[in-house]
């Protein structure tokens, strides 16, 4: 991810819209954050497996992606449209490899996910990881 994580991410809603049929509206405000490789790339990744997942199950018509930083937390909200997912595809023990995935990515940057759903009003899901950034203090 030579270009950044908000550049990265641009590049891939272009190509997954070629080839979808939803819309990915995409707000950023990690201004111009520094979060590491390792941050940066779980984020990409959970993302690729959100876009994966709605191209193949959602039926969705928009996506909406907000990346934020909240209290030195990055924090990721995705919904859709589309037709939903039944709650016990949702739960610990149950659903595909690409929700535990996304449940290990998190987990092992000590961070926490939530998914919400009921059939036909789509999946929200919220994601929070702490974060550390480069930056120097102006504490002088």
């Amino acid at each position: 991810m030579e270009m950044g994580l908000v550049p990265s991410l641009r590049s891939l809603f272009d190509t997954t819209q070629m080839r979808s049929d939803f819309v990915v509206s995409f707000n950023s405000e990690l201004l111009n954050e520094e979060l590491g490789d390792e941050l940066s790339m779980c984020i990409y990744r959970i993302i690729q497996e959100l876009l994966a997942n709605a191209t193949k199950h959602s039926q969705a018509r928009e996506i909406k992606l907000k990346l934020q930083v909240l209290k030195r937390n990055v924090v990721l909200e995705y919904a859709d449209d589309g037709i939903g997912v039944e709650g016990e595809m949702l739960e610990e023990n149950f659903g595909s490899m690409g929700i535990y995935g996304m449940r290990q990515r998190v987990r092992s940057m000590n961070g926490g996910i939530r998914f919400y759903s009921r059939p036909e009003e789509g999946l929200k899901v919220w994601i929070s990881i702490p974060s550390v950034f480069n930056t120097v203090s102006n504490l002088e």
